[in-house]
Order: structure tokens, then sequence, then C-alpha cells
């Protein structure tokens, strides 16, 4: 058989590039992720190594998830069981007097069973959260209902379009969704209105049953230079605005230029829960070694709204 050296040589590129991805997902950089890795069972950790790869060779990873009736069904019960038995949940109460058909609506409760991988409990429990959080963020009237464009105020609209936060137009090599954010781009009056544009946004995508089964990957750019100065609060109000919406994390890849940015970055993963800790990637380099490091993680680079320091806005306003 004649050797194809074109196809030698495409053969070599990919193995580089599933190579360069495996240092990244097995050999997380922070100490702290590294020991919660290894102290896990190993059925859990094939879950991450499943979630961060979403290889169907190589991992558990299935892009088709099945959804058989009965586990569904059970799955429910368990969900109405756990709920009924929290007392505590007066921004929920509120919503099932408002619109119970909403509330109680099997295709609203199954966005939570699957941001929770099935567990009615957990999902009974981010129910809950879910609500709470969207009280606090938009007030009672819409708790009943989805939250829609003119929902947010005339500042909230500011922090949505000025392109810091955006939905890549291309997905993973997986089908999974994107969430860009360029931290350097995000512009916001007050904490609160990062906070809605968030919940707005990813509640938005949440409408596409794909993005529900498959789950968020989120990429955080911060490769301007480090000044001295962060906002760790409105950090921690958007990570429990995130983790209030059932959308679920799969990977979260963190990029920076400047080594100043790690005592950063350390801080807000303590921030997360060590589910998503466990799903978190710190990604160091120039803009060519991270964009590089991003596409061997199977994450469409060509799609990405910026340069070194630049936002584009373009697919944002069609989205």
């Amino acid at each position: 058989m004649t050797e194809n050296p074109v196809e030698e040589d495409r053969q070599e590129a990919r193995n580089r590039k599933f190579q360069n991805a495996c240092k990244i997902w097995f050999c997380p950089s922070e100490e702290r992720i590294s020991r919660e890795l290894r102290e896990m069972p190993q059925e859990e950790r094939e879950k991450v190594w499943a979630d961060l790869s979403g290889n169907e060779k190589t991992s558990q990873f299935r892009k088709d998830v099945p959804e058989e009736p009965e586990e569904i069904a059970r799955a429910l019960d368990e969900m109405s069981t756990a709920l009924q038995e929290i007392t505590d949940k007066p921004a929920l109460d509120l919503a099932t007097k408002q619109d119970g058909e909403y509330v109680d609506g099997r295709s609203f409760r199954l966005m939570f069973l699957r941001s929770c991988e099935y567990d009615g409990k957990r999902a009974a429990q981010k129910l809950v959260e879910h609500m709470n959080t969207k009280q606090q963020l938009f007030g009672d009237h819409c708790l009943g209902r989805d939250i829609k464009l003119s929902d947010l105020n005339e500042e909230d609209m500011k922090t949505l379009n000025s392109g810091g936060l955006q939905f890549l137009p291309e997905r993973d090599n997986a089908g999974r969704i994107v969430l860009y954010g360029h931290v350097e781009s995000v512009k916001f009056k007050e904490r609160e209105n990062l906070c809605r544009a968030l919940f707005y946004s990813l509640m938005t995508a949440l409408q596409d049953e794909s993005v529900q089964k498959l789950g968020v990957i989120f990429v955080w750019n911060i490769m301007s230079d480090f000044s001295g100065g962060y906002d760790y609060e409105a950090d921690r109000l958007a990570i429990q605005t995130a983790a209030a919406v059932p959308a679920r994390p799969v990977a979260r890849y963190l990029i920076f230029k400047c080594a100043l940015w790690k005592q950063v970055i350390e801080v807000l993963n303590h921030m997360i829960s060590p589910y998503l800790r466990a799903r978190t990637r710190s990604i160091h380099g120039c803009h060519a070694e991270v964009m590089y490091s991003l596409k061997c993680l199977g994450i469409p680079c060509d799609s990405i709204p910026s340069d070194d320091g630049r936002v584009v806005v373009e697919n944002q306003k069609k989205w």
C-alpha cells in the first residue's frame, strides 16, 4: 500500500492536538483542583472527563442523551415529593399562585432535572434557588413566566449589548454551546445589570432542548494586563446567578496572559462549587498559544469575537 504523506501529516497534527487537550484536562495547573480530582470517586472522575472532552470514543460522553420515559416519570415524582418537603420557598409559592401550569409544567421541570443529572432532590432545590434569584433580580411580577427582553432595563441592555458576554455562533466539536466572556468588555453600572443580563442570556439559550441535555461551556477571556483592582463581588453575584439557572456547566476555561491574574483566578475558583471546580481549567500564554489550546479542546476559535484586546459585537446583536 502506498503511503499518503499528506494524510500522515494530518493524523500527526490531530494526535498533537489531542495530546495537548489531554494535558489540559488531566493535569490541571491548580493544586486544589488536582487534589480534589484525586480524592474523587472513580465514577465521578469519569463523568468529569466525559464532560470536558465531549468525546464519545474515549469517554462516557454521549451526544444523543437517552431519556427513558419510566426514569423521567420517576425523577419527576421524586422532584415533586422533594418540593413538598421544602417548607421555606416563598418565591416558588408565589410563582405557583401566578401560574401553576408554568411552574408545574413538565418541560419546565425537565430543565432542572437535566441540569442536575436527573436527581429529583437536587432539581427541587435548584428550582427553589432559581425562583429566589429570579425574584431578587426581577421582582415578583414575572415569577410565573419566562423572562423577556422587555424585562431588562436600559442599563441591563447596555450590559447585554456590550458584547462582554455572548454565545459563540458555532458550537464546540461535541455540539455544546459556548458562552464567551471578555472580562475587559463587560460593562455595567450596577452589578445587578450584569446578573440580569446573564440570567436572561442563559435562560434564553435553554429554550433549545439540546442545550439542556448537552450542557454549556464557559470561556472567560482575561487576557488583559492586570491593573491591580478587581470586582470580586460582581463575580460572586454572577457565579451565584449562573448556579441558579438550570444550565449544566460541562467545562469552564479561564484564559490569561499576565501571571498576576493567577491570584485572582485562585480566589474565583474558591467561589465556585466543587462540581464546577472539577471542570475548570486555566490556560496561560500569549494570544496565539491560548487560541491553539482552545482549538485543541474543540472550541471553535474562528468564531471567538475578539483579538488581543477588542471584542466584536456583530454576532451578539444578531443573537
